[in-house]
């Protein structure tokens, strides 16, 4: 049976590696901390090296631009507080506008 997957920010993560490298026990910082011990000892061992990586966003790049998707977040926001929540048709067709109106050529 799988664990749980457990939840902690890239700060704490820091915060935890920096104690390590400060020659705290990674078992005490781990429970501490309640990071897993793998993980947390996995990233001192990169960071030792010189090979940690900033984490990235998975999957392809949007094909909008973040400004193109915060007006569509907005339009449809105001849609739903006007009591017309837009289908996956509607979303589908002003992102499209706002693709064409960013790049002439572009379709999603």
């Amino acid at each position: 049976m799988r664990r749980p997957r457990l939840r902690y920010t890239p700060e704490e993560l820091a915060d935890a590696v920096q104690k390590v490298l400060g020659g705290a026990n990674g078992k005490h910082v781990s429970l501490y901390t309640k990071i897993p011990y793998n993980t947390l000892m996995r990233i001192v061992r990169q960071t030792k090296a010189g090979t940690n990586k900033a984490p990235q966003r998975r999957g392809p790049k949007p094909v909008l631009p973040a400004e193109c998707e915060r007006d569509l977040v907005e339009w449809i926001v105001a849609m739903q507080q006007d009591g017309h929540p837009p289908d996956r048709h509607d979303i589908l067709v002003k992102a499209n506008k706002l693709a064409r109106e960013f790049d002439p050529l572009q379709s999603l």
